[in-house]
């Protein structure tokens, strides 16, 4: 089959169309021809780290498509998938709970950048055509992602306020839409003047741009000095101190990323002084699948999309997003 693969470590050029091994089908498993996929800073970090994988990774979170082949009663109907599929081999998968070790469809298994995928059919949601591939191929990763950390483990209520870095990107403009379908208060943090009508639009109640003002002060006095609820964090190292200068008494800090380090102080003291909360989360469940395509489908969410490209052009998608300057998912269109 055709697929744009990473054939090594190094900068957006070893991002290339490949002829890669047709797949095949195995027990309870599917095959997808995708309509589309997007671009996530999860497939740049797989051409920038080592991760042990083999070479050629053929990436992508992201698919939407319909199923051509399997053992299913999906086959012949579109479908949206879930990426983080159970391991089936800890206690949790033997005993039908949540998998403590979930693998991340384009990094474990070749992903939505192929010409073909294959998944187990229980990944598979089906999608109305009322929707686009756009849309639908920009979906699943990010607000799996944010839905889980702003539902589930810091579960934000109506009426907080949640800070949100890097909300011009995918996993934060998707956080930005959920705090506003959960009925809080987002506070979206940006680094670039031009993406802050982009985001008032899009529906963040109060859009700072950090390249110009001091967050802190700026959330203080939004808050009457109180701070956030909620921090939504990702970037690690550089916002840290920030996040825990701006939560509030009880408030909580939840992450997923690292983008900019993984290694931070907390003062231990201060933290139970003032009773801050901080959670870890990683990406999500089937169940939380589920809710968030569920809110998707009842127009409560929509996705922020920056502009949509070939997916033989994946490369340069690569080059855009390390730019910086986009605002929201660039989205691949399958032209294999």
């Amino acid at each position: 089959m055709k697929a744009v693969g990473i054939i090594g470590i190094g900068d957006p050029d070893v991002v290339q169309v490949i002829d890669a091994a047709d797949p095949s089908c195995g027990p309870s498993e599917v095959m997808i021809r995708p309509e589309a996929t997007s671009y996530n800073h999860l497939d740049a970090l797989l051409r920038q780290e080592d991760f042990g994988l083999d070479f050629p990774v053929v990436p992508g979170s992201d698919v939407v498509g319909h199923v051509i082949s399997g053992s299913s009663e999906l086959v012949g109907r579109r479908v949206l998938v879930n990426p983080a599929i159970p391991c089936g081999k800890c206690d949790r998968c033997k005993s039908g709970n949540q998998c403590r070790y979930v693998q991340i469809l384009g990094v474990h298994r070749s992903g939505g950048y192929g010409q073909f995928v294959i998944v187990p059919s229980s990944q598979c949601l089906e999608a109305p055509d009322s929707l686009s591939p756009e849309e639908l191929g920009s979906f699943p990763l990010v607000f799996l992602t944010a839905w889980r950390m702003l539902k589930s483990r810091a579960r934000l209520s109506m009426g907080e306020h949640v800070l949100i870095w890097g909300a011009s990107g995918g996993l934060g403009s998707a956080a930005v839409a959920i705090a506003k379908a959960l009925s809080a208060r987002a506070i979206a943090i940006v680094r670039n003047s031009r993406h802050v009508a982009i985001l008032e639009n899009y529906g963040a109640d109060v859009v700072i741009d950090a390249s110009t003002v001091n967050v802190s002060a700026a959330v203080k006095s939004l808050t009457g000095g109180e701070g956030v609820d909620v921090v939504f964090e990702g970037p690690g190292a550089d916002t840290w101190p920030t996040s825990m200068a701006v939560v509030s008494q009880g408030g909580r800090i939840v992450t997923a990323g690292v983008t900019s380090g993984s290694s931070v102080q907390v003062d231990l003291q201060d933290l139970y002084y003032r009773q801050v909360s901080i959670l870890g989360s990683r990406i999500g469940h089937q169940t939380e699948f589920s809710e968030v395509l569920g809110q998707l489908l009842a127009g409560h969410l929509r996705p922020l999309i920056s502009e949509v490209i070939p997916l033989s052009h994946a490369a340069e998608a690569h080059r855009r997003a390390a730019r910086g300057d986009r605002c929201g998912k660039i989205v691949l269109r399958h032209d294999f």
